[in-house]
């Protein structure tokens, strides 16, 4: 037997090394469910969802209570214009505490605190050092912009729906990476049927090539019969060891969907063989318009988008706000007795007006206004090409569905017109009544159409896949809960 015979053969002994690994019998919705899990792009859709939940909150920053205080300290020395009526020196403490807070219906409700003390060398005075302890109680609500909170709630409601748009978003990126994970699945399981089968192939080429070792010795066949059938089992180890390489690459290519130092075999719980799928394209259609992700992630966006545009428009119009406060203070010689005076409300301070603010130019607020104007129109835009995505993906993957069926059914067809082909020839064969050529010209036929009818089912199942996706139904069909933890 020539070298690079013995060569090859000692490479296909040793290559079964490579997939050695301990194997662990698991199913496709396990191995998704680990994607879920350990894959990094949905790790990164899952933060971008949480960036956009943030935004949330920061709208309804502007309804949080706010606590707020101050102090200063004066020391008077400047001289008076009568000095007989004013004192050369006095000296201020001024402490102050408040608490506001903006409510959903637009009222600020701001209640303060401030306490003065004040010390002075003039001797007309009832108390020295007296305190003036001062308590208010003031409501601003705005009856234009904002009027009874509009912009600040819708602003908040457009956070949310921008919010729910992104999930959405991040559930269809989530979506195509697990149909990714079972696509690479069906490709790794179809590279572990395409070596069986030129391991099969190869096993005939050498029952072969041991029959005609057999007969050269006995003078029944030529030398040049020999000699095929030596390269006939050359070319079957080759054919071999390319799909057994091809078998590493898509085993890469499925691995990294997972953690790479978690690297680990598995015995597939699911045949690799043809199911045929009932099929509706009316019905396909209308699922993908009501289950989507994409395309409802558009509508929610577009919804954010027309409140936006009532929010611009709103704060377009000046600010005027109604005031009202309410003041009571206490002036006496003792803290304590200054508190108890401002407690009991003996001297109350009522103030109540307006105060309006209008821009003259406006531009800020105007351009505000039709920058949202111009996102609405986007975000239609891109409501309709969804729409328009959404009709073609259906009907285009219901149609390469359909031509995938009669492919895999004329795929078996000739499978099996090639297997009586073969059995005919070398019947034939053995009988004396045929060539070596011709048996190994029948057998690269029977390979070949073994291989594309395991092509034809690979096929299948991805555009099976195709139309899951198309109708927005993959995660459910595979009973996944797609949803983000706050």
């Amino acid at each position: 037997m020539p070298l690079y015979v013995l060569f090859l053969s000692l490479i296909l002994f040793l290559s079964p090394c490579l997939f050695a690994d301990s194997a662990q019998k698991t199913s496709l919705e396990a191995l998704l469910l680990r994607a879920l899990k350990e894959n990094f792009d949905i790790h990164i859709s899952e933060s971008t969802a949480h960036q956009s939940y943030f935004d949330i909150k920061a709208k309804k920053s502007v309804f949080d209570w706010t606590l707020d205080g101050d102090f200063s300290y004066k020391d008077d020395k400047d001289e008076a214009v009568a000095a007989a009526l004013a004192a050369s020196r006095s000296t201020q403490s001024t402490y102050g505490l408040g608490l506001s807070k903006r409510f959903l219906w637009g009222t600020l409700l701001e209640l303060k605190l401030n306490h003065i003390k004040t010390k002075s060398n003039f001797a007309g005075l009832a108390h020295n050092p007296y305190w003036d302890l001062t308590y208010s109680f003031g409501l601003t609500h705005p009856v234009l912009e904002n009027f009874f909170g509009f912009s600040d709630r819708n602003a908040v409601q457009v956070a949310e729906l921008t919010s729910q748009s992104q999930d959405l978003n991040e559930f269809r990126n989530i979506e195509v990476v697990l149909s990714n994970v079972e696509k690479a699945y069906w490709v790794l399981i179809y590279s572990y049927q395409n070596v069986e089968i030129k391991k099969q192939a190869l096993e005939k080429a050498r029952k072969l090539l041991t029959s005609h070792e057999k007969k050269i010795k006995s003078g029944l066949i030529e030398e040049t019969e020999l000699l095929a059938s030596e390269a006939n089992v050359a070319t079957r180890q080759s054919d071999l060891l390319l799909v057994q390489k091809e078998l590493i690459s898509s085993d890469a290519a499925f691995q990294k969907f997972f953690k790479r130092s978690q690297k680990f075999t598995f015995e597939p719980d699911e045949e690799f063989v043809y199911e045929k799928k009932t099929l509706d394209l009316d019905v396909g259609m209308a699922q993908a318009f009501q289950k989507r992700y994409d395309y409802l992630s558009v509508l929610e966006n577009a919804k954010a988008q027309d409140l936006n545009l009532s929010v611009q428009s709103n704060k377009k119009l000046p600010k005027l706000d109604l005031i009202a406060t309410l003041i009571s203070n206490g002036l006496e010689g003792q803290f304590q007795n200054s508190q108890d005076e401002a407690m009991r409300w003996q001297h109350p301070t009522y103030v109540v007006g307006f105060n309006i603010s209008v821009p003259l130019n406006n531009r800020l607020d105007h351009s505000n206004f039709l920058k949202a104007q111009a996102e609405k129109q986007k975000t239609l835009y891109q409501l309709k090409k969804t729409e328009q995505n959404v009709y073609f993906e259906v009907k285009e993957s219901y149609e390469a569905l359909k031509k995938y069926e009669k492919i895999v059914a004329n795929s078996f067809k000739v499978e099996k017109l090639q297997t009586q082909k073969l059995e005919l020839e070398e019947k034939k064969f053995n009988q004396g009544r045929s060539s070596l050529d011709l048996v190994i010209d029948y057998q690269e036929d029977l390979l070949a159409a073994q291989t594309n009818k395991l092509q034809s089912i690979l096929q299948y199942k991805e555009a099976y896949i195709n139309w899951q996706l198309a109708q927005g139904v993959f995660v459910k069909d595979h009973t996944i809960d797609l949803k983000f933890k706050r």
